[in-house]
């Protein structure tokens, strides 16, 4: 199980899956790992536009790449969105800095959740940035 980690990945009409891995493990930092709903922490997106340096919210030109997409709720509502490629942990030169990953199939992103619930990640660089955060969280325990 991989996150899409290159722009290859990003094409108009595909459809992705949005994990906030992020969240999840700050919930599961704070004692509620029991009431993660695996599926309500999956947002299905259809891709609109390859990745670009303009931002469809602020309307402005970016130094960072987005990429726009039609953001599809549990219970069917869609709006339009973007996301940042960076955010997402895709291409980036800096290093990943959060847990957000986009994933092809539905079924990788539960996978993915699995592994923000137990700590144990099947890629070395989120299991790197879920042990430094991790240490950084302890640190305002």
């Amino acid at each position: 199980m991989a996150a899409i980690n290159t722009t290859k990945g990003i094409a108009p009409g595909k459809i992705v899956y949005h994990v906030y891995g992020s969240s999840i493990v700050k919930s599961v930092s704070k004692g509620n790992k029991d009431n993660i709903d695996l599926d309500a922490n999956i947002q299905k997106m259809i891709v609109t536009s390859f990745p670009k340096n303009w931002h469809y919210s602020t309307n402005s030109r970016t130094d960072s790449l987005f990429f726009d997409v039609i953001r599809i709720s549990q219970n069917g509502q869609s709006w339009r969105s973007g996301c940042s490629i960076h955010d997402c942990g895709i291409n980036t030169t800096h290093g990943k800095y959060n847990l957000n990953r986009i994933f092809a199939t539905k079924v990788e992103a539960r996978e993915f959740i699995s592994e923000c619930l137990s700590g144990v990640f099947f890629d070395e660089t989120d299991q790197e940035v879920y042990d430094r955060n991790s240490r950084c969280s302890e640190m305002f325990i």
